[in-house]
């Protein structure tokens, strides 16, 4: 069968029966050698505000941070941005 034909060749060949969290064709895409110099917008947003959460723990701020990204276009996307909203991450 040749994958490539589908929208989303990963998921046709591997499904998205759940691996440690994460579906097996996210999985199979992350242990691709060529992938490795790339990362989900969603995997970055997600790695920023729980790192920048940790940080402000017993501050001042704990309830009030922001994070600030002007390099990456993908990050203000409005599928990004939707994404944030539903995951209560545009707040931040």
């Amino acid at each position: 069968m040749d994958y490539r034909k589908f929208d989303n060749p990963y998921l046709a060949k591997y499904g998205d029966v759940v691996r440690a969290c994460e579906p097996e064709w996210k999985h199979q895409i992350r242990k691709c050698s060529q992938m490795s110099q790339y990362i989900c917008v969603t995997q970055m947003v997600e790695h920023i505000v729980t790192e920048s959460a940790k940080l402000f723990i017993g501050t001042q701020f704990e309830d009030s941070w922001v994070f600030y990204h002007d390099a990456l276009s993908l990050m203000t996307g409005n599928d990004t941005v939707e994404w944030m909203r539903q995951n209560d991450y545009l707040k931040r």
